[in-house]
Order: structure tokens, then sequence, then C-alpha cells
């Protein structure tokens, strides 16, 4: 990212479209081939942020930090005098191009697909299968959650259904589907927390979202420490003593 937007555009055209063009030329790229890029903090001077249209075309994307210092002993080892190393052949390009081919022949389940599709659904806003919803008080919370919960990209990892209505910048309202249970419950601790997270992974200025459910009012304050980072998550709300004596654990596995 230390060149012109106009440089970075060619680059582009050679991750998008497998050619270069150079005074009105059009030249393609030998296959295979592979671009590597670097890129260095926004903050330094002469950087450009890469538009998210290029970004979106690497593979890989991979942070390197400082060496050890074996590590860098090393580094300026082989990068001083003249002694280098041979590089040695070990596959023709034509046989790369036939191994990208046969990823065509390989057989993909239907329910993987529908859940691998749900998955990036899921990252848009309006298609998400997780629904938004003016009144959720009158929402049918039972159905919904029994359809997700049982749904193929779920049905296997045990998980609450969580629905959720913004309710101003700091408060959120959470009905909840829950597991084992199968069905909804008033709150759901691990749930609630979750999705005040989320709400304030979307908004600045507040360290704590508040969270009304059908069995209280609840809070839940937390630390930020980066972007999606928090330390110090706490979930506040009233308690009610409602249980005392013992239980048969022996009888109750066995009715179970």
């Amino acid at each position: 990212n230390r060149t012109s937007p106009k440089t970075q555009a060619a680059l582009l055209e050679a991750m998008q479209e497998f050619e270069v063009t150079y005074a009105g030329v059009t030249y393609p790229l030998e296959r295979p081939f592979f671009i590597l890029a670097t890129q260095n903090p926004i903050e330094q001077a002469g950087t450009f942020p890469l538009p998210e249209a290029q970004l979106d075309r690497f593979l890989l994307y991979i942070k390197v930090g400082y060496p050890t210092a074996e590590e860098e002993k090393s580094i300026l080892e082989n990068t001083t005098g003249k002694r280098g190393e041979a590089i040695h052949k070990v596959i023709e390009g034509s046989k790369i191009l036939e191994a990208q081919k046969l990823v065509r022949d390989v057989h993909i389940n239907k329910d993987l697909i529908e859940w691998v599709s749900s998955i990036v659904r899921a990252t848009r806003s309006g298609t998400s299968d997780v629904k938004y919803v003016n009144d959720i008080r009158e929402y049918d919370v039972p159905h919904e959650g029994y359809t997700i919960r049982n749904s193929a990209p779920f049905v296997r990892e045990g998980i609450n259904v969580n629905f959720v209505e913004t309710v101003n910048d700091h408060t959120i309202f959470v009905r909840t589907f829950e597991r084992g249970v199968e069905a909804e419950t008033w709150s759901c601790g691990t749930g609630v927390t979750a999705a005040a997270l989320v709400s304030a992974h979307n908004e600045t200025g507040f360290n704590q979202v508040d969270v009304e459910t059908l069995g209280g009012k609840l809070s839940v304050e937390y630390d930020r420490v980066s972007e999606g980072e928090y330390r110090n998550i706490w979930l506040i709300g009233p308690a009610e003593y409602v249980f005392e004596g013992h239980i048969n654990l022996k009888k109750l596995i066995a009715i179970s």
C-alpha cells in the first residue's frame, strides 16, 4: 500500500482480469501466477488504503511481527555477503493448472452448501436468517426459534437462538429460544451477554448496554480494550431466591 491508487488499480486488473494494460495495450499474464503484496500501517507516511474490492481478492492475510533475537541474527547473516541459496523447481506450471481444474470435480453435499450459504447471508444486513422485527413482544419466537434451532446449519451445534430488537442507542430487548429446554425461556445469561456485546460493537460512547427480557431488566457492563475485544464483562440484574432443599441426582438421572 505504498503505491498510488492508480498503481493499485493496475494490480487489481491483474488479480481480477489476469492481464495488465500499458500505454493502451493489454497483455495477458501467463498462468499460473500469484500476487504477493505488503501492507504498512496506514498511519505511516506515504501509504494509501487498499480498496475493499482489492482486499477481497487476497487469499491469505498474514501479520508479520518483529523477529526473535535468533531470527534477526539469521536475517542479517543471510542478507550480507555474496552467498545465496539455489532455487529448485518442484512442479510444472501445467500440473498446477490441472490440479485447479480437479477442484470442480469435488462433490459438495447440499447440507454443506446450505450451511455455508447461511453463514454468508448472516453477514449481510437485510438478507440474514436472523430477523429484525419492529415489535419483538408480538413475534412468534417459539415457532421461529424452533425452526432456526433445527435447521441444517445449527441442529447439531446445540445453540440458543436469541431474537434482538434495538430499543435505543444503549438498550436492547432480547427473547431466547433455549437449547435443552427446546422452548422459549424468560432469559438466558450467555445469550443476553452475547447480544449486548454485539450491540456494543455497533455503537460508541457507552460501556454499558441495558437489556430488557421477559423475565425483567438486566444490564451488561464491560471495558472495551480494542475493536471487538472486551474485558471485565459483568451481567448485572436483580436476583430472586426461588429454591432451598436437596435434589436426588441418582433418581433424576434415572428419570431422564
